[in-house]
C-alpha cells in the first residue's frame, strides 16, 4: 500500500463501513446522480464494486464525457470524448500504426458499423495481443485523467451492458481507484511545489 496516501486510505476505510451498514439496513443502488465534490468519484466506484454492480457510470464536464462499464463491480471498459484517450490516437502516437491506416480503419468500421480495434484486427494492422494491451491501457488512461477533475456531474445506471464487437479487460476496480488517486495526489503535489516558484517568477518580472 505505499505510495497512497493516508486520506485516500481511510477514505476506503470509511467507505467500506458505509457500505457495509448499507447492506445490513439492505439498501442497494440501482441508480445515484450528483456532483463530482459533493461525493468522491472513487467512493462511487467502490461502492459500485462492493455491490458487484452491473451498469454505466457516466460522468461529464461542459463538452468534456466519460462512460465506465461495470460487470459485476469489475471495470471492463471505459470510453471518453477526449481525442487523445481514443485507441486509434494511442496506437497513432505509439508508431504502431500511420496516419493513413488509422483513416482507412476508421472508414471501413464505420462502413461494417463495428468498433475499430476488430478493424484493425481483421486488415491485419495489428495483433489481438497487442489490441488487448492498449485497450488495458486505454481504459487506465482514460480513468487516471478522470480523477484529476476538480467538478462534473456524475450518474450511474444499473443496466445490461452491450459491448458486441469492443475487446473488453478486467481490472480490479479498487486497486485501479487507489492508483488513481496516488496519480491525482502526485499530480496535485507536484502544482503546489510549482506554484510558489512561479509566483516569484512572475513577481520578478512584473518588477
Amino acid at each position: 500500500m505505499t505510495g497512497y496516501s493516508s486520506f485516500h486510505l481511510l477514505q476506503v476505510v470509511l467507505f467500506a463501513v458505509f457500505l457495509l451498514y448499507g447492506h445490513f439496513l439492505g439498501v442497494h443502488l440501482m441508480e445515484l446522480q450528483g456532483k463530482i465534490g459533493s461525493i468522491y468519484l472513487s467512493s462511487i466506484l467502490q461502492m459500485l464494486c462492493n455491490d458487484k454492480k452491473t451498469g454505466v457510470l457516466r460522468v461529464w464536464c461542459k463538452q468534456l464525457e466519460v462512460k465506465i462499464y461495470l460487470n459485476d463491480g469489475i471495470i471492463v471498459y471505459a470510453v471518453s470524448s477526449e481525442k487523445i484517450y481514443r485507441l486509434g490516437y494511442l496506437l497513432l502516437q505509439s508508431g504502431i500504426i500511420t496516419s493513413d491506416v488509422l483513416k482507412e480503419c476508421l472508414r471501413i468500421s464505420r462502413h461494417r458499423k463495428q468498433a475499430i480495434g476488430k478493424t484493425m484486427v481483421e486488415q491485419g494492422c495489428i495483433t489481438l495481443e497487442n489490441l488487448e494491451q492498449f485497450m488495458k491501457a486505454k481504459v487506465q488512461q482514460t480513468l487516471y485523467n478522470l480523477f484529476t477533475w476538480k467538478k462534473g456531474l456524475f450518474e450511474y445506471t444499473d443496466k445490461k451492458l452491450n459491448l458486441g464487437g469492443h475487446i473488453v479487460t478486467r481490472l480490479n476496480t479498487i486497486e485501479l481507484v487507489l492508483e488513481a488517486s496516488r496519480r491525482a495526489d502526485e499530480k496535485a503535489d507536484l502544482l503546489n511545489r510549482q506554484s510558489p516558484l512561479t509566483d516569484i517568477v512572475s513577481n520578478d518580472h512584473e518588477k
